[in-house]
Formats: C-alpha cells, structure tokens, sequence
C-alpha cells in the first residue's frame, strides 16, 4: 500500500480517516507500523475494514506511540475477545484518548471486563461507544461498578448488546452514563 511508504514522512499528520478503504491482511499490519511513526496523530478512523484479531494485534503493539490520541474509530473491524485484551491496554497507554468507538464488533463480556480494569486509569476518556456488540449482563455490570472510579466518562453506550431490557433499566438507574438505546 503506497500509504504505508507514505505515512512515515507525514510526521506532524493530526488526522486519519481510513474508513471503508478495504484494509486488511496483509495492508493492516504495514499501516499501524507506517501510523506509529506518525507522533502527532489526534485522530484515526478506520472504520468499516476487515483488520480481523491479526491485523489489530499489530495495531495494538504501535498504538503506545501514538502519544497525542484523543480519539479512535475501530467501528465495524472484526474486532473480538481474541485480540481485545492487548489493545484495550495499547489504549489505556495513550494519556490524551477522550473517545474510543468500538461499536458494532464481536467484543464480550471479556472485551467489557478488560474495558473495565482500565477506565479508572484512563482519566482523559469522555466516551465509550460499545454499540452493537455481543456484551452481556455480566460484562455491562462490570463496567458499570467501574464507572464508580471513572468520574470523568461522560457516556458508555451499549445499545444491541445481549443484555436483558431488565438488566439495562437496572443499570441505567444505577449510573446515567449508561446508555442502552439508539439516541
């Protein structure tokens, strides 16, 4: 991908919208190596391409050196609890991450439970879009205990997890910042 070469020039690139663009094995690797070396990056979407576990590993590990973050896109990735666990600490390395969307993958209950051991670290994070994924009652709780320690996150969506309408009304009286539906 002529990108790839492209990127490490880029070095003072605040912003990178990728979505939709067909990255994935072999490109996805060669261009989280190319977007470490861009330092001053605020802002990356990559949205709506087929990273896959293997492709977000890679990611994962350059993610720390992107040390001006404040917001990521991984909507619609392949994303599951096979290769959440390194990139939720990848994120909880980058003091600056105000907005993480992760929406509409496959992360569970492990992906929340992970999620959860790290918010109360991550002092700067605002928002935390969970949409659509396959979390369930036990995971949302988690979170949900972890916001106690998270004063500053402002909105967890959960909307079309596999949480009870019960559970979600229970949670959501618990904390506000807990949003189960669309809007």
């Amino acid at each position: 991908m002529k990108l790839s070469i492209s990127l490490p020039g880029m070095c003072h690139l605040k912003i990178l919208h990728l979505q939709s663009n067909n990255i994935g094995s072999p490109v996805g690797p060669q261009l989280a190596r190319a977007l470490a070396e861009c330092p001053h990056v605020e802002e990356i979407s990559l949205s709506e391409n087929s990273f896959g576990d293997s492709g977000v590993r890679v990611f994962s590990e350059e993610l720390p050196r992107l040390t001006q973050l404040r917001k990521i896109e991984l909507k619609l990735c392949e994303i599951s609890d096979c290769s959440s666990k390194p990139l939720v600490l990848s994120m909880s390395c980058c003091p600056l991450i105000e907005e993480i969307i992760l929406s509409w993958n496959s992360l569970g209950d492990e992906s929340a439970l992970q999620l959860a051991m790290v918010l109360p670290v991550m002092t700067r994070l605002r928002i935390l879009d969970l949409d659509k994924n396959l979390i369930t009652a036990h995971g949302a709780s988690r979170l949900a205990e972890s916001l106690a320690q998270s004063p500053g996150i402002q909105i967890v969506r959960l909307w079309k997890n596999q949480i009870p309408k019960n559970v979600e009304e229970n949670l959501g009286k618990q904390d506000s910042r807990l949003h189960f539906s669309f809007f």
